[in-house]
């Protein structure tokens, strides 16, 4: 049987596992139990097609019918798309041009995605903004400016039609995830099922990518070859000896970046999860996952964002003492055990296992700052060969391990402003919002910690590595989720004014209008 076949069984059998685990707890707290097993369906389904098929456009084709006919049937299109977005690996082709140009666009499976749910999402939700006359966030403004220097800045060294491309995937792959996330969701429910939904899709790549760390065998790495597709990632990378887990991800680092938004998000629904007993074996699945990806960053990250959770909910300090102590505790135990000796060496600014990447970062930081410095307001002109002059090159390339500072480098300080802009204010309004909730202790407060636990994960994690495979999308919808909680509690806030107003008013009115006393009443 070939290798990608085999693949295939592993994958599935441990797919059905967490689903099988997942049902009830899923469906009890958010799903309803026909979209759970619709999209159970739908992610065993676009797997398998992706296995067999033995040709990338069979399967885009094919996949792209099976996402158009369900997208219809599902009433809350961003929670599937979250819960599709790991199925398959980010592979690519281009669209051949027929003659007329080189190429249409370079299409791949997060972009088939988007087109066959998000596309028809974004036109229904336009017509109920044309009918509620909603306007424009304050993030959509930052947002449409950073997009709109990229291709300004692109057309100013490129032609045209590439820019017009670039301009499509802009589109595609930034606005709308954005877009359809800040407005479709408006309810708690509905962001409860988004954060459910993700997590579940979490720990089906965590299980998934344990295996791969222990038996030393990337199951999604035959995969690219057996369907005449592009990439360039999912490549074997080990650490003293281990194999660092990817799953479909195609690269340690994001596996981890994954496994750090779970985290967040599955802390929030530990509010809604009855059992504690269930709720750690989920943890300790992601956790679990995160290890296996043997990432150093999304590891920082991870513990931040907890952090950050524990600071912004109710019984800040004691929570976080309780929560220290447990993971100390932890530490502990895996310090005294014969691997105690190999985790301090994995350790950040600590190990001395590829002490080479960090000092590289180090040094790209120090060099990136001082060229922003020089050029700051709209990019660094060669910024590439001032980079290679400055001998910054590992592995026979410049590695810009640091999304942040590829921005500066590309964009400038403007661009870079308005990127840090859209989640520092997104974060800023939900703080102060969640705040004003009159119950500290509200699902809707624990909402909001999870999505600034989310946020700090995501800043520190892509501080250590470049936005690639399906980093920037979840980024964007995260942002998007954020724009959309906000958007919710302000209506919440201003019906409960509403009222409060609407009851002054009645009493009032009934004051006025009670008869003194031995006065008639006709």
């Amino acid at each position: 049987m070939p290798e990608h076949l085999r693949a295939l069984v592993v994958i599935l059998v441990f797919a059905s596992v967490v689903f099988a685990l997942g049902r009830r707890p899923a469906t009890d707290l958010s799903v309803l139990p026909q979209d759970f097993a619709r999209r159970r369906n739908l992610w065993i389904a676009v797997t398998v097609i992706a296995f067999v098929s033995h040709n990338y456009w069979l399967f885009a084709g094919f996949t792209g019918l099976v996402l158009l006919m369900a997208g219809r049937k599902e009433a809350n299109v961003v929670a599937l798309f979250v819960w599709l977005l790991f199925a398959v690996p980010a592979f690519f082709k281009e669209v051949p041009g027929f003659g007329v140009i080189n190429y249409l666009m370079t299409m791949e499976y997060i972009r088939l995605l988007t087109i066959s749910l998000l596309v028809p999402a974004y036109i229904g939700l336009r017509r109920q903004a044309r009918v509620e006359r909603s306007g424009w966030l304050p993030t959509d403004y930052l947002l449409l400016v950073y997009m709109l220097i990229q291709l300004t800045l692109r057309l100013n060294v490129d032609t045209a039609t590439n820019t017009a491309r670039y301009a499509v995937y802009a589109l595609l792959d930034v606005g709308l995830p954005y877009y359809v996330a800040s407005r479709s969701l408006r309810e708690l429910s509905q962001f409860r099922d988004v954060a459910m939904s993700f997590v579940v899709a979490a720990m089906v790549l965590a299980l998934i990518g344990i295996f791969e760390s222990v038996k030393w065998w990337l199951l999604y790495s035959s995969l690219e070859r057996a369907l005449d597709a592009n990439w360039g990632y999912s490549n074997y990378l080990g650490r003293t000896a281990i194999l660092r887990a990817q799953a479909s991800t195609g690269q340690p680092i994001v596996f981890g970046y994954v496994m750090v938004v779970a985290l967040a998000l599955y802390a929030y629904l530990r509010c809604c999860v009855k059992s504690r007993a269930l709720w750690w074996l989920g943890f300790a699945l992601l956790g679990g996952g995160l290890l296996a990806s043997y990432s150093r960053g999304p590891w920082v990250g991870a513990a931040v964002g907890l952090v950050v959770f524990r600071l912004a909910g109710p019984n800040a300090v004691g929570g976080l003492l309780k929560a220290a102590l447990v993971v100390g505790a932890i530490c502990a135990l895996v310090l005294v055990s014969p691997m105690g000796d190999t985790v301090i060496d994995l350790l950040p600014f600590i190990g001395t296992v590829d002490k080479n990447n960090v000092d590289y970062r180090e040094e790209l930081l120090t060099t990136g700052v001082r060229l922003i410095l020089h050029e700051p307001w709209f990019g660094v002109t060669g910024y590439m060969n001032q980079l290679v002059d400055n001998e910054l090159v590992i592995g026979g390339m410049v590695d810009l391990v640091n999304t942040f500072l590829g921005i500066g480098l590309a964009y400038g300080v403007i661009a870079l402003a308005c990127f840090v802009g859209v989640f520092a204010v997104t974060a800023r309004s939900a703080y102060m919002a969640m705040r004003r909730l009159p119950n500290p202790q509200d699902e809707a407060r624990m909402l909001g910690c999870g999505i600034l636990a989310c946020f700090t994960g995501i800043g520190v994690t892509i501080f250590t590595t470049s936005s690639i495979t399906v980093i920037p999308v979840i980024y964007w919808i995260m942002a998007g989720v954020g724009a959309g909680y906000v958007a919710m509690l302000r209506r919440q806030a201003a019906s409960r004014t509403a009222d409060r107003q609407g009851l002054a008013a009645a009493s009032a009115r009934s004051r006025r209008f009670v008869p003194r006393a031995g006065a008639r009443v006709s």
